[in-house]
């Protein structure tokens, strides 16, 4: 466990390394025919899975890690020249990494067994393994463990935006090794479009071709990856404005948090938080945001509201029903037994604190396996008056195992107890 007390965060530090920009490179850097390096890969939970899947489908992986405690990794890619034995993969409690290990077995007709841990067996799939059925692969049932045979057919596949951008993203990757054209249709608006832009990307570094169309994406068949030798890792523009908006959250107290490390022409989203700091920077009672461009943010605002006994209303966040928890719901949950009241429908959610900040001494928080939820109450705690202890400290290192390291580092005060 670990009790967060309250604070003021001050300073810089250097920006977190991107999970979902790594992962991407890490599952394309498998197909192409020689090794690729990938730099500043980050250490985490989430990395440490899809290596080990990585490993699971053939591929050799060389990793060193520097004295920013970010990895060197080699990826040798697996032997597709002979036919591969059944696989069996644990993709654990990781979406992207379950999405794009399904798609390349489905590609490359590799008999697999899956299986997943935590929240993942009960987060809903068959919007993406039922498309895959459709072209030629047969799974033994659509929930986890499943097995999984066939060849995946090129063609025709259909997505609504707000459903499937890590779907996408998957069959973006594997479509253009197959025997034939594939076009993906995608039924606007988008959520989440920068998965979709951060995997193009990375394909155009292969020497991929994918030509977006009016209403989708046309992706030509018999393509062949081209490694470019080495590659570097972007770090995360969606947890350098976690810190920011927390540190605009202590400003009135003299507090400031500046991030360095960042691509500024990164097809990563999250840069437009700071149209919403001056809201957040002031003791508000009443507040309605937007959330599209950040959704990975919404927590923490909610926390925040939470603690300052205020009301928030956060829209146009359909996806978050289906994360690590439905965070439409989460931060709620985390603090109902306390009075806390909130309500959601399928893309939004309200909440309202407990006026005058009128909390207990003795908070204990469960945050259900959620690192965004876990990392929102402890930044948000900087504003509450009493301290808060939360069930796990290692929540976070699913996808930033250094997050204590800089919250201490930025003058958050906390302490591990049994």
């Amino acid at each position: 466990m670990i009790k967060v007390y309250p604070s003021v965060l001050n300073g810089t530090i250097k920006a977190p390394a991107s999970a979902e920009y790594a992962m991407r490179l890490l599952f394309a850097s498998s197909i192409p025919s020689k090794a690729t390096t990938i730099k500043n890969v980050p250490d985490c939970g989430a990395i440490d899975t899809a290596i080990d899947c990585l490993i699971s489908l053939g591929c050799r992986i060389q990793k060193t890690k520097d004295e920013n405690g970010r990895y060197t990794v080699i990826v040798e890619p697996f032997v597709k020249t002979r036919p591969l034995q059944e696989l069996h993969f644990n993709f654990k409690d990781c979406a992207p990494t379950a999405y794009f290990v399904t798609a390349i077995a489905a590609a490359f007709a590799i008999k697999a067994h899956c299986r997943a841990e935590g929240t993942l067996p009960r987060r809903q799939h068959i919007s993406f393994t039922g498309r895959l059925a459709l072209r030629g692969i047969t799974f033994s049932g659509f929930s986890y463990p499943f097995s999984m045979s066939g060849k995946l057919s090129p063609g025709y596949f259909e997505f609504r935006g707000d459903e499937g951008a890590q779907y996408i993203s998957a069959l973006l990757m594997v479509l253009p090794v197959l025997s034939d054209d594939s076009y993906i249709k995608v039924i606007k608006p988008y959520t989440e479009r920068s998965l979709i832009d951060i995997t193009l990307d990375i394909l155009r570094k292969f020497n991929i071709k994918v030509e977006e169309k009016e209403d989708g994406f046309f992706i030509p068949g018999k393509q062949y990856y081209d490694s470019p030798g080495e590659l570097t890792c972007e770090n995360a523009w969606s947890l350098a404005t976690l810190w920011t908006s927390a540190g605009a959250a202590c400003e009135h107290k003299g507090g400031r948090v500046a991030v360095s490390g960042l691509e500024r022409d990164s097809y990563q989203a999250y840069r437009t938080t700071r149209e919403v700091y001056p809201l957040i920077c002031q003791s508000f009672e009443d507040l309605n945001i937007n959330a599209e461009e950040f959704p990975e943010l919404a927590s923490y605002f909610a926390a925040l509201a939470v603690s300052k006994g205020a009301m928030i209303r956060v829209d146009g966040v359909p996806q978050l029903k289906e994360k690590e928890t439905n965070r439409l719901r989460a931060i709620g949950l985390c603090f109902e037994r306390y009075g806390v009241e909130y309500g959601s429908d399928d893309s939004s959610f309200w909440i309202r604190g407990i006026k005058d900040k009128a909390y207990p001494e003795n908070m204990l928080i469960d945050t259900m396996g959620d690192p965004w939820v876990f990392m929102s109450i402890v930044l948000a705690s900087v504003s509450f008056n009493v301290p808060i202890t939360l069930t796990n400290e290692h929540e976070a290192e699913k996808i930033y195992r250094e997050f204590l390291d800089d919250f201490k580092a930025l003058g958050g005060k906390f302490e591990i107890i049994d």
